[in-house]
């Protein structure tokens, strides 16, 4: 017997929340692929970057078995998503028992993983942030290429002229002496007593690159993020059970 009434309007909820769930569990699994094929895809971006060689890959200076990790989850839970979604289009298409306890089920199991995920994360949040022996000698390597490339082009030199300029500093890791093979100084070394560039740089990429630094500050909108994930969750297997419960006093299957 076909459901009626507010079980009715419940099946068409359903099947359009299913088929948004659907979209955005193939766009998760879209990202943690991404996070695979791509070992560049975390990349720090300065204010005052203008080329690709200035930009740090996150998974350059941090333990990339964490990155990686993290992207497997990705994968899973996307995959997981989709699987759940289309149970849960074809239950309530189908008004089936069956189908809507299967996604029951994978809702419950998908709930209890994300809590398992947030509990990981939080035991390993220090291991996500920059290895600091890895990303000072990465920091060095791009100051002194914008160095030694200071006359060649125009990214290099507008990198350069940035960083001195704000930080009051020449250089790399020598000061002036680090333009020496371009056989010519900019304006802003010849000021008595400039220090490299490399430590003030180094301090202010190291404060502000990594998962943590990125979410401080973002609290509220990952708390916010996570609560909507976890009621909608709720709500899903809360509806999923009505309909199911529905679907069996209607007596289909």
């Amino acid at each position: 017997m076909a459901l009626e009434g507010c079980a009715s309007c419940l099946k068409y909820l359903m099947i359009i929340w299913n088929f948004v769930i659907l979209i955005l569990g193939i766009a998760i699994t879209g990202i943690g692929v991404w996070m695979v094929v791509d070992k560049d895809s975390g990349k720090f971006v300065d204010e005052f970057v203008e080329d690709d060689r200035f930009i740090i890959s996150y998974s350059r200076v941090s333990d990339p078995g964490v990155f990686e990790t993290l992207a497997y989850i990705l994968i899973v839970f996307g995959a997981i998503t989709v699987v759940i979604a289309f149970l849960g289009y074809c239950g309530a298409m189908r008004e089936s028992q069956c189908l809507l306890g299967a996604c029951f089920a994978l809702l419950f199991i998908i709930f209890s993983a994300l809590v398992g995920i947030g509990i990981y994360l939080y035991i390993k949040k220090d291991d996500m942030d920059v290895d600091r022996e890895k990303l000072r000698p990465v920091v060095g390597e791009m100051l002194q290429d914008a160095v030694d490339n200071y006359y060649k082009d125009e990214a290099s030199k507008n990198f350069m002229d940035a960083v001195q300029n704000k930080y009051q500093c020449c250089g790399a890791d020598y000061g002036a002496v680090d333009y020496a093979p371009t056989l010519s100084i900019p304006a802003i070394c010849i000021t008595a007593g400039l220090k490299p560039c490399l430590d003030p740089y180094y301090e202010h990429v190291a404060s502000t690159i990594g998962v943590k630094q990125f979410f401080s500050g973002k609290m509220t909108i990952a708390m916010g993020v996570a609560l909507g994930v976890a009621g909608a969750l709720i709500l899903a297997m809360i509806l999923t059970l009505i309909l199911c419960c529905s679907v069996r006093r209607s007596g289909s299957y």
